[in-house]
């Protein structure tokens, strides 16, 4: 828990700072004894929080030892500054006390002693009361009861896409996967299907399973499996995980008879994996239809089933929902003439955002005020529905006594609060809450969000362990995963497996659940519309503008005290002052406009500040001072027009990730010192992005971090000059030994050939393969070069595309005097490639934007092993041959954009057998023509597949009957569209299509009617914008 975290955070600083002071002094030596006193009252207070977990449940005691712990440590911070080299030096303040600073430690250790007099008083309480009323199991409350199909709004479409699935088809086992958030009304769409006799008369046997964990023996006394056509006897009983063993006793069970099977609310993948292997020998076309919450339970079950996400329902559906709910309680028929204003639902319907639970709660609530709401009950509706939500488990108790049990409200607190509530790890508690900081609908960069937990010091686990930074992000990550896998955060596109995620989103009903809970806790204090919520108990420490003209002059009260502030998030809102902000942590700007000058000064000045995002906001660059953030981790500028970056940046002690497109500076004036910085393993770098290598002072930067930074795992560079053509060099590689020759500055129109570390490696593999005559070029075919254009593919191996003398290539022969493309590569990129494949550490990710410039960068994929992903812009070049990419192991994600190879060409990259997301994008004409052609035995671990291009076709794509690729997304994401591909019944694992946001309804109907005819029904959509 945060409380937790923040004391023992305390106790390290003290301890730093009073090995700093000079006790030789009286008022140095009260200033240490005073806080080695403080700092064993706040070890006494956390024993007794570890040893009474019942403590834990105390709201107010949680408050008052959070806001002290803040409170002492804002006095300490104020004691010491960040020093040069990583560690602490004492301030102003801390090297000469004053009288004032004995007296507010007197303070805190008296408010110390109050509260640990609490703590013992509450914590003799709860072992005096050792009977306490165990909580009722809700899931176990008597059978539930379900809404008839006609009371049901919005269910008819996915209905009949549902029913659809139930016909015949190959005769073997399909599973349909009903998912999404809990209550949005996928058990509701079960049901209709389970009770509409016209679906269910197509079965010989059907059964409603609910996972538990009740005995076999227990199964097959409630279990029956009646003949549908004699008896529609419901099976309402729960049923185990272990359903494997109750199906084979069950006598009943026949390989000859067709059955539907549904199974409600799997939790875990077993229950679904142990039906299908049941019924694996019954060839008569059952079907089991699955509910779920759990975003991985479908994709585990991928095979042969079709997924159906199940939304929240539209404006439209929303409002006809709650007026029925309304009319019906008002006691009106459907014939009586009963008016609701839109304007008003509306209200209500923006805050439910969709949610049947919510809007049903919501309608159940209105009631109360009468038959006639005015607009001011229809607000307070929407206002009691989320405090409803937050009540305390004893409030809600005493809320059922004097309203009535309510069952729709009963279950709106099952699906939203209790998965809350039962979080074990309190790391994913206050994961869950923080991102109550962003706006309803934003979505979330999940990479950024870790970055940004880690800065404010919210990592799961035992923060008092000391843990490599590598297992803190993932312990980070796991944790949103975990809040994926219980819903109480989605992922973006909805469809994403939450391990695959790249974006998530808090459900509006959900994310105004947890910004009540947080501004409770005084975890965060939110302004929005000028609206301030806040917790007057305590001083703010985390802050979010939203939305807010005018933050600098009236968006947040006078009383507020900035100083203390630790946090502060600005969405489309006006600035604040940050020059008061002196204890800031982590800074999100991104989007915010109207950054001056002088607000960037004032941020030079946040010591302490850790993370800055200035991502997609109007500033023209950085000023010179941003080296002086001493305690800086996260610096990103991506989406703006800055450029220019001082050098000394990267030299920051804890400075781990950098995130934009720079041109480094000042490199002449500290080059000895970078030397000596990174050669002596002192860098924290992460990830190095968006360097450019233009300039000889720049790559030597790069080739520095890349040789002698052991934390990194990701590199990112540019280069900025217009590419030259070769036809006007006549020039040849120095002999070996040569000293190379300085890089051309900016602007300079010559090239310089350099000695390439690869070139014998080339000619070796040129000597293998087959021999190319030279004379037989043509205008029209590609020049000569050490490795020859990849040939068709022989037996057994896919063909890659057109040999040497292919007629879609439409480079300008190089002349004969000229140097072959191989070691036409510039110096640059042979230096980064051997500095690359020599880096100690194991690379994740390298990223190269080209800019046109011919290069055998692509040779990269064979030479090295270990890289992950790798990303490359705009590099002409030429693929290795078929076998040497078959050798090529670790690459898991490659981005190719722009590099000039054919679609013939590209599917060599099948023989990647490690390869499992592969984005192809192309921004020139004609060079998709040819055919993509995946044979037997290619793309064997491929399981996203992308085509993107603005301004040409899709490649047409060919799939071999017997491709065992996983494939099970792909995306066509061409502009101009109808894309033509032959043989995708062949992608057994296909579970979703995505076609270009431009493309037509025809079109997207046309798509979703060939799906029909897929084995596995996969979903086709638009592309969100």
């Amino acid at each position: 828990m945060e409380v937790l975290r923040t004391v023992r955070s305390v106790m390290g600083c003290i301890k730093m700072v009073v090995d700093l002071i000079d006790t030789s002094t009286r008022r140095g030596a009260e200033l240490a004894a005073g806080l080695d006193c403080v700092k064993e009252d706040l070890d006494l207070i956390k024993a007794r929080l570890v040893e009474d977990k019942e403590l834990h449940q105390q709201p107010l005691t949680q408050l008052k030892l959070q806001e002290l712990a803040y409170m002492i440590d804002d006095f300490v911070h104020h004691l010491w500054i960040p020093g040069q080299f990583g560690g602490i030096v004492l301030s102003a303040t801390g090297s000469d006390p004053r009288p004032e600073d004995t007296m507010r430690i007197n303070s805190f250790k008296e408010r110390a002693k109050t509260l640990l007099d609490e703590l013992d008083k509450r914590s003799q309480g709860t072992k005096s009361d050792g009977s306490k009323t165990p909580p009722v199991c809700s899931s176990s409350a008597g059978s539930p009861s379900y809404a008839p199909e006609k009371d049901l709004v919005g269910i008819a479409r996915p209905k009949k896409e549902i029913v659809d699935l139930l016909s015949p088809g190959d005769g073997s086992l399909r599973v349909i996967s009903i998912a999404g958030l809990s209550g949005v009304g996928k058990t509701a769409l079960a049901r209709a299907l389970y009770q509409d006799e016209d679906v269910v008369n197509k079965f010989d046997y059907k059964a409603w399973v609910v996972p538990s964990n009740n005995s076999c023996a227990d199964i097959l006394n409630m279990i029956h499996l009646e003949p549908v056509r004699l008896s529609t006897t419901e099976v309402l009983r729960r049923f185990p995980n272990k359903i494997l063993q109750v199906l084979h006793l069950a006598p009943a069970l026949q390989k000859n008879k067709r059955y539907l099977v549904f199974v409600d609310d799997v939790q875990q993948g077993t229950a679904c994996k142990d039906i299908q292997d049941a019924l694996c020998e019954n060839a008569m076309d059952s079907r089991i239809i699955m509910t779920t919450s759990v975003p991985s339970i479908p994709w585990e079950c991928s095979s042969g089933s079709y997924v159906y996400i199940m939304q929240g329902l539209d404006q439209e559906n929303s409002r006809k929902l709650f007026k029925e709910i309304v009319r019906r309680k008002a006691g009106y028929s459907a014939q009586d003439n009963y008016f609701l204003g839109d304007k008003d639902v509306n209200i209500i319907v923006d805050k439910c955002d969709g949610f049947p639970m919510a809007l049903i709660s919501a309608a159940n609530i209105l009631h109360k005020k009468g038959r006639n709401p005015r607009t001011e009950d229809f607000k307070q509706v929407s206002e009691e529905l989320i405090n409803f939500l937050a009540l305390s488990e004893s409030d809600f108790e005493l809320y059922k006594r004097r309203n009535g049990n309510e069952t729709i409200s009963v279950e709106l607190r099952r699906a939203l609060v209790e998965p809350y509530e039962n979080l074990l790890n309190n790391g994913e508690k206050d994961c869950l809450l923080y991102v109550s900081i962003f706006p309803s609908g934003h979505q979330i960069n999940i990479k950024s969000l870790v970055r940004i937990l880690i800065a404010e010091g919210l990592v799961p686990g035992d923060p008092h362990i000391m843990k490599d930074s590598e297992l803190v992000v993932r312990e980070v990550q796991e944790c949103l995963r975990m809040l994926m896998k219980q819903c109480m955060i989605e992922p973006v596109p909805i469809r994403s497996n939450g391990n695959a995620a790249n974006r998530c989103r808090v459900h509006s009903i959900m994310l105004q659940f947890t910004i009540k809970k947080a501004v409770s806790r005084n975890f965060v204090s939110l302004i929005h519309n000028e609206k301030f919520l806040y917790n007057d108990a305590a001083s703010v420490r985390r802050l979010t503008i939203q939305s807010n003209s005018d933050a600098r002059h009236s968006g947040h009260p006078e009383k507020m005290d900035l100083s203390v502030l630790r946090s502060l998030a600005i969405f489309k809102s006006r600035i604040v002052n940050f020059k008061k902000c002196k204890l800031l942590r982590v800074l999100n700007l991104e989007g915010c406009f109207g950054l001056t000058e002088k607000d960037l000064d004032s941020i030079c000045e946040l010591l302490f500040l850790k993370y800055l995002s200035l991502r997609k906001t109007d500033i023209q660059e950085l000023p010179e001072n941003v080296k002086n953030l001493l305690c800086l981790e996260t610096l990103d500028t991506r989406d703006t027009v800055v450029i220019k970056l001082p050098v000394e940046v990267i030299m920051l002690p804890r400075f781990a990730y950098l995130f934009g497109k720079f041109e480094i500076t000042n490199v002449d004036k500290i080059m000895k010192q970078l030397t000596k910085f990174f050669q002596g393993n002192n860098s924290e770098l992460h990830t190095l992005g968006g360097i450019a290598v233009h300039e000889t002072e720049s790559l030597e930067i790069v080739l520095l971090v890349v040789q002698h930074a052991t934390k990194l795992r990701k590199v990112k560079v540019w280069y900025r000059d217009t590419p030259i053509s070769t036809s006007h060099v006549t020039t040849s590689a120095p002999a070996v030994g040569c000293t190379p020759e300085p890089m051309p500055r900016v602007g300079c129109r010559r090239r310089i050939h350099k000695l390439n570390p690869f070139r014998s490696f080339s000619k070796l593999k040129q000597s293998a393969g087959p021999a190319t005559d030279p004379s037989t070029s043509t205008p029209d075919s590609a020049p000569a070069t050490p490795m020859p254009r990849i040939a068709s593919g022989t037996p057994g191996h896919p063909s890659a595309g057109p040999s040497a003398d292919s007629s879609t290539n439409t480079q300008d022969p190089a002349p004969a005097t000229s140097t072959p493309l191989a070691s036409d590569t510039p110096f640059w990129i042979s230096r980064l490639t051997e500095a690359l494949n020599n880096h100690p550490i194991t690379l994740e990710s390298i990223s190269i934007d080209f800019n046109g410039v011919s290069n055998t960068f692509l040779d990269f994929l064979q030479t090295n092993g270990v890289i992950s992903s790798i990303k490359l812009r705009k590099g002409l070049g030429i693929l290795p041959r078929p076998e040497h990419l078959g050798e090529v192991c670790n690459l898991k994600k490659l981005h190719l954009f722009s590099t000039g190879l054919n679609s013939g060409e590209l599917g060599a990259l099948q023989h990647l057998k490690c390869l499992q997301y592969l984005k192809l994008i192309e921004e020139g004409h004609g060079l998709w023509d040819s055919e993509f052609h995946v044979k037997v035995g290619g793309f064997i671990s491929l399981i996203w597949l992308c085509f993107e291009a603005s301004n040409s076709k899709h490649p047409p794509l060919k799939i071999d009957e017997g491709v065992k690729t996983p494939l099970a997304s792909l995306l066509l994401l061409c502009k101009e569209s109808h894309p033509r591909v032959e043989g995708i019944s062949h992608l057994t694992k296909l579970n979703e299509v995505i076609l270009h946001p431009s493309a037509t309804d025809d079109e997207v109907t046309a798509w979703k009617e060939a799906a029909k005819r897929h084995m596995n029904r996969p979903y086709v959509e638009k592309k969100q914008d």
